[in-house]
């Protein structure tokens, strides 16, 4: 099984947002229970009083005298940040790719995530909607090869129904506009250009 990319920063803008974002939120909720816990009138709604005031003032003497060690720390969480932004980063990668390589024509591409990727969930719908489309396409490209046979042989009626049910099919993809644009473009006669 293949579960490693060969890059760790697929989306730096995006990874290092989130690091951060995670970052500000331990050192926000730190922040709070400090205020909570050395705060008089919280340390008293707690019984904390005389004893709060001391630890919080040992406290400060330890974040003084060990700054660069809290530097580090936040370091190293930034950085587990930064890796674990990468189960959200590198599916939207790999979607990213399967869907460039859907538009360039190759539409047998899938999304395949890792085990731990946040977007595992929703592999399976992505695949079915391709699988979908992909049917859809099919059928389209096959209804046009049908009428292009109908109107090479002069059967001008039966390309008419056809391309009836070739608009069915874009009206259900919400295609419709573009395919009577396409069919605007074709030589054919006026009476099946007006179905």
């Amino acid at each position: 099984m293949h579960w490693r990319r060969r890059k760790s920063l697929v989306n730096m803008t995006q990874q290092i947002g989130y690091a951060m974002e995670l970052v500000i939120v331990g050192v926000a909720f730190v922040v709070l229970c400090a205020f909570l816990l050395f705060v008089p009138p919280f340390t008293d709604l707690f019984g904390g009083g005389e004893l709060a005031a001391k630890v919080f003032d040992s406290l400060i003497q330890l974040i003084a005298l060990d700054w660069p060690m809290i530097l580090i720390a936040l370091a190293v969480f930034g950085l587990v940040g930064i890796l674990l932004g990468h189960r959200l980063s590198g599916p939207l990668y790999q979607l990213e790719r399967v869907l460039e390589t859907w538009m360039k024509g190759n539409r047998r591409v899938r999304v395949h995530f890792r085990k731990y990727d946040y977007l595992l969930p929703v592999q399976g719908t992505l695949n079915e909607f391709f699988n979908h489309q992909q049917s859809m396409l099919e059928d389209v490209e096959k209804r046009a090869r049908e009428i292009g046979e109908s109107l090479k042989d002069g059967r001008s009626e039966q390309a008419a129904e056809q391309i009836r049910g070739l608009i069915s099919v874009a009206q259900e993809l919400g295609e419709e506009a573009s395919l009577r644009r396409a069919l605007g473009h074709i030589q054919i006669s006026e009476t099946v250009r007006q179905v």
